[in-house]
């Protein structure tokens, strides 16, 4: 910094802060963004087991309604349809 005016050395530190307050902004976007697309995926997780029980369900209920309500087949299916359910709902809770 030799040969500097006080002035050229004070815009000088300016500039520094500025650097390091641009690192540490980076540094927190990068890290905010890793935790968006964690959660993104847990929900993305979360839909597909839920869409899985829909689609369990309405196929249960369908063959439930041709077949007629004694079926062994219906009771598996909606203990199926439960399953994902139940899955979807602990991913929904721990995040």
């Amino acid at each position: 910094m030799d040969g500097l005016t006080p002035l050229e050395r004070e815009l000088l530190g300016y500039v520094e802060q500025l650097t390091e307050a641009s690192k540490a902004s980076a540094q927190e976007l990068t890290a905010s963004g890793e935790d968006r697309r964690t959660e993104l995926d847990g929900l993305r997780g979360s839909m597909i087991a839920l869409l899985r029980s829909q689609l369990s369900l309405v196929a249960t209920l369908s063959g439930w309604m041709q077949d007629g309500p004694g079926t062994a087949q219906a009771h598996s299916k909606l203990k199926d349809s439960m399953a994902h359910a139940l899955e979807a709902q602990k991913r929904l809770v721990t995040r």
